[in-house]
């Protein structure tokens, strides 16, 4: 825990304020304490989730070419801890039991949001009684 409390701040986000845009550098996330978070894809176009108290907003910060996949913007007014990823994969590098854990939880948490990325992609696909001519 000590490692977590030395690379983290308290930071406040207003209703419609951008967190990060999707192809910005990942060099951070947040853990969010109160509020509500939409993510999505390709400039608002597609919701892919909205996260609440207690969950994680970011992942890509652990892994090259350490890139954003979606955006994040806050729907409420929300409150969260940022935590420098940079210096947390640099850490993981040194310690690798740190390192370890830390991968076990983020898998937990790329697993929901690629869940519900498919989720959300199936969900928009037209329902019919025929696939590719099939009944």
């Amino acid at each position: 825990m000590k490692i977590l409390a030395d690379c983290a701040m308290r930071i406040k986000f207003s209703a419609g304020e951008s967190i990060f845009r999707q192809g910005e550098i990942a060099n951070r996330f947040y853990v969010i304490l109160k509020g509500k978070v939409v993510l999505e894809a390709h400039d608002k176009a597609v919701p892919i989730e909205t996260l609440g108290k207690g969950e994680v907003l970011g992942w890509s910060w652990l892994f090259p070419p350490y890139t954003l996949h979606f955006a994040a913007r806050a729907i409420e007014p929300t409150n969260a801890i940022f935590f420098y990823g940079t210096w947390l994969r640099e850490r993981c590098e040194t310690d690798h039991d740190f390192g370890y854990e830390l991968i076990k939880r983020f898998s937990a948490v790329m697993i929901d949001r690629l869940q519900c990325t498919l989720c959300g992609w199936w969900m928009r696909i037209p329902q019919t009684d025929q696939v590719n001519g099939w009944a």
